[in-house]
């Protein structure tokens, strides 16, 4: 067992390739990226795809270049090669940059595609994207989370892909739940789902279309589709990955030379200082704001979603979406309050406005944004449509009393602009009091806020206070500064006294690690955000051993938490949809769906325990985490000593066998890949019993049969028979342990050759139906065990064979969904594939080594 898990865990199945393979290949890996592409590449093989989630500043951009030149060696060493590109889909700028420095680096041939050009339709660039996503034989996806919306043309443009391999890199993949889990799902391949789980993604798929993203699921849902996404998902936390560092610290070094390790977190909040009459006024406006409709969020009408009709009471769900309505009123207002005065007005009145009230000349965003009071004034006249018009109150139907309402909420709206009027600019000055102090210590400092306006503001404040420092802002509509920031931040720059301000649009695939401090302007909403913006600093190759980070502490008046209680109270779950459902999730903002922190000594101490655990916040767990919970001092099975004394050893060990007493018959095999391919896992209950191939069913059924009590018991002819046994129920179910992409190519193989077949037959084609056969004859497991296909190959081969078929296919559907392997078995019996294409493709099928052959580790229970 300990040699089994060493074998996943360190990777070393791969060790010797990867070392062999990058010997000439420029800087060196850290052990940690080795280990991550081994993992990685043990997922391809097993698994069909693969999501790498590791923890921000880990070196995902360097792995993952070194991760997808590997991959397409493995497929050039089959000689499957179309000659077609890898892809990869990134955010451009230095992302997009440093991804091709690192392709150079290890010789990787590599078309990258920005997000904006997937974006936006009108560019030149956009259809020689699309394409280039189309013919790529392996497909990477940087910053992943950024297509999780299914409208957007950039996540319509990934449908089109028709990759070997699909490779996602993100450190945030979980945001919005369950339709991101489907979204991930649908982009990793929906055929590489197993059955259980397909059904699922199918049925919500269907519940998610039929209700244009607004459907529920059970909590047993959410965490099957969960257990599913966790499969394809590397994932190694700070506290993982510091302590691989632990182990080898002279492995890990920067371009530079220096010692690589996270920096240690000096988490610390500062005072907002607003004045007593500033917490009573933004009091007064949140008690005004508690009296508005939210007929802004009412605009375009109330309708029921099909799959809640007859799931929920009408009426409960009509005052759902009202309170909801009133909620998200609520919210914008007080958290562009908290952001600055200039926030709210831009909020209320529009960013031309807004900009020319506080003396802003310079140019804030590309569109106009905010302007609450007039886009409520347009809709005074104007009473949307609705199929539940019955049942709505009726100033959401009556043109009089609609009217009315409008010009209640507007007037709610103005004494609310009167009172942010009357506050003074305590809040903004003490930020960039802050900041300017903060300068004395930190050569560079980064802040961020999520309202642009603000940057703005604090930028005009700071230099007043000091006149020797630079202050830019680096927002998504700043291209000039946010190459200058990502240049003076880098790591091993000589700038001095700059402060950075940024938006979110900062808050990912970028590295400001020369700085040794970020200063959160506004209080992060969720917990993502704020790792988001943390992790552009806090990462593995920073040159600090410390770095600060500085939380607002917000008085009551301003703080998220009065927030999140007055949206509670207003959108009771239980109320509206009953105990064992959940509303809808765009009913309800991110932030008031999250059960994030609201204060910013929660946040910490959230943050520190699951640092300390080694947690992820969204519950996304490893793929191998089961595994390595095997070798854990607290629980493990296999003692840590023996395991270290496995890992390290120079021994070679052909096979090892144990046997344990056991009320019914079992297998647990380890099995070694064919030359230099993954091993696998392999788990039988009971003599007739499906192979088993998941790790984490795996070790929660090893866990379940080895116990401190269990009994060795010695070699006999049972055993030997029951081992035999075991050995020929693998080599009968082989197809079985391929990823389910393939054992799907296999299946729809035989379907669609064996209708060949017939069609040869009747029009007495012998050449071809010879040839048909001897394809078909592939999928048979022969008498003779030492000359087995390799069905992993013929699986391939097929994919190769109706490319043409696939391509077709998605270039003429109408609708974006996922296509599946069945999706084209009309077409290729219509048109069916040429004999030469046939012969081509199933020419020159390898053979492997029978199982038994390749055995290295077994646990066998048997039966007194």
């Amino acid at each position: 067992m300990g040699r089994a898990c060493g074998e996943l865990l360190e990777g070393e199945w791969a060790q010797k390739y990867i070392k062999s393979h990058y010997a000439s290949g420029g800087r060196e890996l850290w052990p940690s990226q080795k280990v991550g592409i081994a993992q990685a590449l043990w997922m391809v093989e097993n698994v069909g795809s693969v999501l790498v989630a590791d923890a921000t500043g880990s070196g995902k951009t360097r792995m993952g270049a070194h991760l997808l030149r590997a991959v397409m060696d493995r497929i050039w060493s089959t000689g499957r090669t179309r000659k077609d590109i890898t892809a990869l889909v990134c955010p451009p700028g230095p992302v997009e940059e440093s991804w091709k420095r690192e392709a150079i680096s290890c010789g990787l041939p590599l078309e990258a595609i920005s997000h904006g050009v997937l974006s936006h339709r009108g560019s030149d660039k956009h259809a020689g994207g699309l394409h280039a996503i189309r013919r790529a034989q392996s497909l990477a996806i940087d910053e992943a989370h950024n297509f999780l919306n299914p409208k957007s043309s950039r996540t319509r443009g990934l449908h089109g892909n028709m990759a070997d391999v699909v490779v996602m890199f993100t450190a945030t993949p979980i945001n919005k739940g369950v339709r991101d889990l489907m979204m991930i799902v649908d982009l990793l391949g929906a055929d590489n789902l197993d059955d259980r789980a397909l059904v699922l993604f199918d049925n919500l798929a269907k519940r998610l279309g039929a209700q244009g993203g607004r459907f529920m699921t059970t909590r047993e849902e959410r965490l099957e589709l969960q257990k599913e996404v966790q499969r394809f998902t590397l994932r190694r936390t700070k506290s993982m990955l510091n302590a691989m560092v632990d182990r080898e610290p002279q492995s890990y070094c920067d371009d530079f030379g220096n010692p690589c390790r996270y920096p240690e977190h000096i988490s610390q909040t500062y005072q907002t200082e607003e004045s007593a009459k500033d917490q009573k006024i933004a009091k007064e406006i949140r008690n005004l704001a508690g009296q508005l409709r939210g007929l802004v969020n009412l605009r375009s009408g109330l309708d029921l979603p099909e799959s809640l009709r007859g799931v929920v009471d009408i009426d409960a769900y009509i005052r759902g979406r009202l309170q909801g309505a009133k909620g998200l009123a609520l919210y914008h207002l007080m958290s562009r309050l908290r952001s600055s005065r200039a926030a709210l007005i831009e909020h209320l009145l529009g960013t031309e406005t807004a900009a020319r009230r506080f003396g802003i000349t310079s140019h804030i965003k590309n569109e106009e944004t905010g302007n609450v009071l007039e886009r409520l004034n347009q809709s005074r006249d104007y009473v949307p449509e609705s199929s539940l018009r019955e049942r709505l109150p009726t100033w959401l139907t009556d043109p009089v009393e609609h009217r009315q309402a409008v010009i209640e909420e507007v007037h709610i709206y103005r004494k609310i602009l009167g009172l942010v009027g009357q506050m003074s600019d305590n809040r903004e000055r003490t930020k960039a009091r802050l900041l300017v102090n903060l300068l004395d210590r930190h050569s560079l400092l980064v802040g961020f806020d999520s309202c642009l306006i603000t940057l703005e503001i604090l930028k005009k404040l700071i230099e007043e206070e000091r006149t020797d420092c630079e202050v830019l802002v680096a927002t998504g509509s700043k291209a000039t500064e946010k190459k200058k920031v990502n240049r003076e931040f880098a790591l091993g720059s000589k700038a001095r006294n700059i402060i950075a301000l940024c938006s979110d649009a900062m808050s990912e695939g970028i590295n400001l690690q020369q700085a040794s401090a970020v200063v959160l302007l506004d209080m992060p909403s969720v917990i993502r955000i704020a790792e988001q913006r943390v992790g552009r600093v806090d990462r593995m190759n920073s040159p600090h051993k410390k770095i600060e980070v500085w939380w607002p502490k917000d008085s009551e008046e301003f703080s998220l938490k009065a927030d999140r209680k007055f949206f509670q109270r207003y959108t009771e779950v239980k109320e509206i949809l009953g105990s064992n459902l959940v509303l809808p999730e765009n009913l309800i903002p991110e932030e008031m769906q999250s059960d994030s922190p609201s204060t910013a000594e929660e946040m910490i101490r959230f943050l520190e325990q699951w640092e300390r655990q080694g947690q992820t916040w969204d519950g996304l767990r490893d793929a191998f985490q089961p595994v390595r919970d095997l070798v854990s001092l607290e629980d493990g099975l296999i003692p840590e000593d023996v395991y270290r004394q496995v890992r390290h050893s120079k021994a070679r060990v052909v096979s090892t066998v144990s046997l344990v007493r056991s009320c019914k018959p079992w297998a647990f095999l380890a099995i070694a890949g064919a030359e230099h391919g993954a091993p696998k896992w392999i788990f039988l209950e009971g003599l007739g019993g499906m192979p088993i191939t998941h790790l984490e069913e795996i070790a929660s059924r090893l866990r379940k049969l080895l116990t401190m009590q269990s009994e060795s018991r010695p070699m006999d002819k049972k055993a030997s028979a029951l081992i035999g046994h075991f050995l020929n129920r693998v080599l009968e179910t082989e197809s079985s342990l391929l990823p389910r992409k393939k054992q799907r190519a296999l299946e729809e193989m035989k379907l669609i050759l064996t209708h060949y077949q017939k069609q040869a037959e009747l029009d007495g084609d012998d050449h071809r139906k010879a040839v048909v056969l001897s394809a078909l004859q592939l999928l048979h497991v022969p008498a003779n065990e030492d000359e087995r296909p390799n069905l992993d190959a013929v699986a391939e081969a097929w994919l190769d064979a109706i490319r043409e078929t696939w391509y077709a296919k998605l270039t003429s559907r109408r609708r974006f969904k996922p296509l599946r392997l069945k999706d084209i078995r009309k077409e290729l019996k219509d048109k069916p594939l040429p004999t030469e294409r046939l012969e081509q493709a199933f020419a020159g099928i390898p053979s492997d080594r029978p199982i038994h052959a390749r055995v290295v580790s077994a646990v066998v229970g048997v039966p007194d």
